[in-house]
């Protein structure tokens, strides 16, 4: 019956529902309970009847998260989540990758009614005049089809906001981010970025042959805040210039933790995290693929009855 039910709602997607649901009987002994919670309890927000956001409190920030069809229901959940615990709220604008449809859109307005929907497919044409004048970023951005040249580029033309703050949709959060708090609140010439986590560094290389350093490859774009200021287009269309991105791999996280440098700092470790065990000083989770069945079954299990409460 289950199976019947994955292949009649995912069929396009099969091959990597198969995976995780592998990964939870195989590696974390807890498959059928993957399945209830991915198929069944995540599906209730698509159905709830109120509203998970939260009122803006400061006025000088915009949120940015890259939403997709095929995660759709995983962003929700996440984007609730920050309005749950976060006490800095900005404008929010909701990202299509262009997958979106007219009922994913219905749903954001249900849930998120004060989110600025951005379609990827527009934003060439919405912003001609900026990408005639860089044009090494407009030909990254016509070719570069992968999900992070929107997440690099998007946020920084849809807003005018002094801050932007650009979330991943694979992450829970449980407590207040306080450390982004109180750079936005009290406006500190700072960026924000999370760690990688120990060892796992992003590596590229370049087209001389170098390789990114270690201090670059340990920052994680999941959670990046970063004042418009900050984001150098010279510096951008340097990065993006120096590597072959149509035959390599080309990382967000690289290119922005590269061009915030000088006034970049690294989340604490402990408490915005990809490993580890959930504990009280935990702020945020990043279920990384391929964890991503952990998302499920070890962070929306403690939290989903609480987020579809009335805010």
């Amino acid at each position: 019956m289950v199976l019947y039910l994955l292949l009649c709602l995912y069929m396009k997607n099969l091959k990597q529902h198969i995976f995780y649901i592998y990964v939870a009987f195989t590696r974390y002994r807890r498959g059928f309970f993957y399945i209830w919670m991915r198929y069944f309890v995540a599906q209730r927000i698509l159905k709830f009847k109120g509203v998970l956001e939260k009122p803006q409190t400061v006025d000088n920030l915009s949120m940015h998260m890259l939403f997709g069809k095929r995660d759709f229901v995983m962003a929700l959940w996440s984007l609730a989540s920050f309005y749950k615990h976060s006490k800095v709220i900005g404008n929010l604008y909701v990202h299509s990758d262009g997958s979106l449809d007219a009922d994913n859109i219905k749903v954001i307005g249900k849930l998120f009614p004060s989110a600025k929907i951005i379609d990827a497919k527009n934003i060439l044409h919405d912003h001609v005049e900026f990408f005639n004048a860089h044009p090494v970023l407009k030909k990254f951005r016509t070719e570069y089809a992968k999900f992070q040249s929107k997440k690099l580029l998007d946020p920084f033309l849809s807003s005018d906001k002094e801050y932007r703050l650009i979330l991943d949709s694979d992450m829970l959060w449980f407590k207040n981010p306080s450390e982004i708090e109180e750079v936005v609140k009290n406006k500190k010439n700072s960026a924000l970025m999370m760690s990688d986590g120990d060892g796992d560094f992003a590596y590229v290389t370049f087209k001389d042959g170098s390789c990114l350093s270690d201090e670059i490859a340990g920052f994680n774009s999941g959670v990046t805040l970063y004042r418009k200021e900050h984001f150098n287009l010279k510096e951008v269309e340097k990065y993006i210039g120096s590597i072959a991105y149509m035959e390599t791999r080309f990382t967000d996280q690289a290119c922005y933790a590269t061009v915030l440098r000088p006034h970049l700092n690294m989340l604490p470790k402990d408490r915005y995290i990809i490993k580890g065990e959930l504990h009280e000083g935990r702020v945020l989770r990043h279920y990384t693929s391929p964890s991503r069945a952990k998302f499920y079954i070890l962070g929306l299990d403690r939290m989903y009855k609480d987020l579809l409460c009335a805010q």
